[in-house]
């Protein structure tokens, strides 16, 4: 996953909000999860970025300790890779 140098940074000064969104399309028997990035750029512009949007497993119960594996994972990937 590559983000752009400013949200990378954003996130790592700890100048960065994050907001998830979670839902189910029952037609399809699908659950999705969303990440956005939310910061202010050098030029003082409020930027909002969608870091990931992931199937979230299904049989797996949307309870609290699974939301925060799921959006830690992605923060995990978010920091860490290139």
């Amino acid at each position: 996953m590559k983000l752009i140098p400013e949200v990378r940074q954003a996130m790592r000064k700890g100048q960065c909000g994050c907001t998830t969104d979670m839902w189910s399309d029952k037609f399809q028997n699908l659950s999705y999860t969303a990440v956005t990035a939310h910061y202010v750029n050098p030029q003082w512009r409020l930027k909002n970025v969608l870091l990931i949007l992931n199937a979230f497993p299904i049989e797996e119960a949307h309870t609290g300790e699974n939301i925060l594996e799921e959006v830690c994972f992605i923060e995990f990937l978010c920091l860490f890779k290139s």
